[in-house]
């Protein structure tokens, strides 16, 4: 009866265990495929107040904690961590943070802030945004956490938009206001070193990446007909116009290879067009066209475009992802209010 009883134990422990093993590989399998990551946000309540920051992984949302109207604008994924930057509502307003697996920590409460753009280096989180003081908007850095601000211009309204980290070197696309309108320029370190990229009109630089010794900043400045969308290398003098003939905005950079991407969209005179342009103004892909769209964010995994944005159809926005063209569409939520800003892939 003994051996009996035994040998049932052993069968009942073999069996969770391979149950368990079973489980362990799904569960592995799940996480080592593709992964697409969106940051955005959607309403909680149906009315412009409620929004939710949120991000997707392969179209399954994930809510970040903070009171509505909040955001999520950028994320970055290392190893199994999951990073984004946004903001949420608290006690004197939006409220800049970034969100690490869920968990938030804030970056400047004394007044209102907000975070656009967060990127890992090492062990080191850098988030750029800014924060109010009485009478202005102050374009900033953070690194890990609140004390560890870098005011970049603090003498105007200025705003950051977009930061890339090389070694030691920190680089701030973003713009300032030089008493006229705004200039387009990026940082490096500190409010010192400072390249101006356009300043005749309003100019805004939204996204910043680098190859080798070489800054790519994207954004679109006004020719005094409309804005242009466009990418600066290095200086103003490195200037490659994307679209000029109307309205035109560029959100979103990435170099794969020898070869720029930009996110943005166009008016075509009808309507207007979410696309994505690699190198210059005649190779443009068209994404989707619609009075309200929007193409926020770029990443390029091999011969593969991911371009997060989000389009309105009737009464209602649409979060979703194109990968290539516009056929390769991928709706993520369907909302009164909702946004996509944000892509990222993990091979």
């Amino acid at each position: 009866m003994r051996k009996r009883l035994l040998f049932c134990c052993l069968i009942i422990i073999s069996l969770i265990t391979s149950v368990g093993l079973l489980l362990s590989c799904g569960g592995d399998a799940a996480e080592t495929g593709p992964q697409v990551y969106v940051a955005g946000s959607h309403d909680s309540g149906a009315k412009a107040f409620s929004t939710t920051a949120c991000y997707w992984k392969n179209g399954v949302r994930v809510d970040l904690p903070g009171a509505p109207p909040a955001e999520a604008y950028s994320i970055f994924v290392s190893g199994s961590d999951v990073y984004a930057a946004g903001w949420y509502y608290g006690d004197n307003g939006y409220v800049a943070c970034y969100w690490k697996n869920g968990e938030k920590t804030d970056l400047y409460t004394d007044n209102q802030s907000q975070a656009y753009s967060i990127l890992v280096s090492g062990d080191d989180v850098y988030v750029a945004g800014f924060y109010y003081t009485v009478d202005r908007r102050v374009a900033c850095y953070w690194k890990n956490n609140m004390p560890n601000r870098t005011d970049l211009h603090d003498t105007a309204h200025s705003e950051a938009y977009s930061i890339f980290v090389s070694g030691t070197d920190v680089y701030v696309a973003g713009y300032y206001n030089n008493g006229s309108n705004a200039v387009a320029c990026y940082w490096k370190n500190d409010k010192d070193n400072r390249t101006d990229l356009y300043g005749t009109n309003n100019a805004y630089a939204r996204s910043i990446v680098e190859s080798g010794s070489d800054k790519y900043v994207v954004g679109y400045y006004n020719n005094g007909s409309n804005f242009v969308a466009c990418y600066w290398k290095n200086d103003e003098f490195g200037v490659t116009d994307l679209y000029d003939t109307a309205y035109a905005e560029a959100h979103s950079i990435i170099l794969s290879g020898s070869d720029v991407y930009v996110a943005g969209i166009y008016d075509n005179g009808e309507t207007n067009v979410a696309c994505y342009w690699k190198n210059n103004m005649e190779n443009r892909t068209d994404l989707y066209e619609t009075a309200t769209v929007h193409a926020r964010g770029i990443y390029v995994s091999g011969s593969d475009v991911y371009v997060a944005g989000y389009y309105k159809e009737g009464d209602n926005y649409i979060a979703c992802y194109w990968k290539n063209d516009e056929n390769g569409r991928t709706d993520l939520y369907t909302a009164q209010y909702v946004s996509a800003h944000s892509v990222f892939y993990v091979p």
